[in-house]
């Protein structure tokens, strides 16, 4: 095998990184025909090309706040039983205003597969909203989309063809997905309080539904009582737990 990694340019905001690697491979599997079998020696061969590129740049705006813009492309051609040839592309949007302390993000992903004309592709939104001092105040958080996302397109470095090749076909819609945060950060006896609630959605039948409450006593104490609610195909599963940790 053999491959590298680096970063190609740099200058006014901008970023290039590439990696790329190639591997060939041959396999011997001794037949048992000496020994009166009918099993010939057989010879497999595998030979695998990886590429991906990622370019990413960030403009500093008034205030401290920050635009970022991400691409990525990443391609994959495993030459063997389950041969062909995948891409996927995924562009990202991100914009940070530390006074506020809102964070939005923006991303996408497509992947199409040669061999079999498999399809995939997902859209995705988050934001946050968290401008407590302290811990003290309201934080929200929204985590929205269809499909993966991921934001970025080097999922077919680690993936084989034939999981690629698996994917659904663009006919099959992507399933929805839907995270959201609330919580109140208040005074309390040697640290903050934090009563919160989530929602989550997966799908067309999983929910899960959480209510607690975290109290922190300077960073080495955190005590957490939660209670849930799960619900996934037709049942409903109710759970209450409480967690704590210590730092020395």
């Amino acid at each position: 095998a053999l491959g590298a990694t680096r970063e190609l340019w740099r200058g006014g905001g901008t970023v290039l990184r590439g990696r790329a690697e190639a591997s060939f491979a041959q396999t011997v599997l001794d037949g048992n025909a000496e020994g009166g079998g009918s099993l010939p020696v057989m010879t497999m061969d595998t030979r695998r090309v990886r590429f991906g590129l990622e370019a990413g740049h960030e403009r500093g705006l008034p205030g401290g706040r920050r635009l970022s813009l991400s691409l990525s492309a990443g391609g994959r051609g495993d030459f063997e039983e389950d041969s062909g040839v995948a891409l996927e592309i995924g562009p990202g949007l991100r914009y940070v205003d530390p006074a506020l302390g809102l964070d939005v993000q923006a991303r996408g992903h497509v992947m199409a597969a040669s061999s079999s004309g498999a399809r995939e592709w997902g859209l995705g939104v988050a934001a946050s909203y968290d401008p407590r001092v302290r811990g003290r105040g309201l934080a929200l958080g929204l985590d929205t989309g269809y499909g993966p996302q991921g934001g970025d397109a080097f999922g077919l470095w680690e993936r084989r063809m034939a999981e690629a090749a698996g994917s659904p076909s663009g006919g099959s819609a992507p399933e929805p997905r839907l995270e959201a945060r609330i919580e109140y950060g208040l005074p309390a006896p040697s640290g903050i309080l934090t009563p919160y609630w989530e929602y989550a959605m997966a799908g067309a039948d999983r929910r899960r539904y959480r209510l607690g409450a975290r109290w922190e006593v300077g960073g080495r104490l955190r005590l957490d009582l939660q209670g849930e609610r799960l619900e996934e195909a037709g049942t409903d599963a109710l759970r209450i737990s409480l967690t704590g940790r210590i730092r020395f």
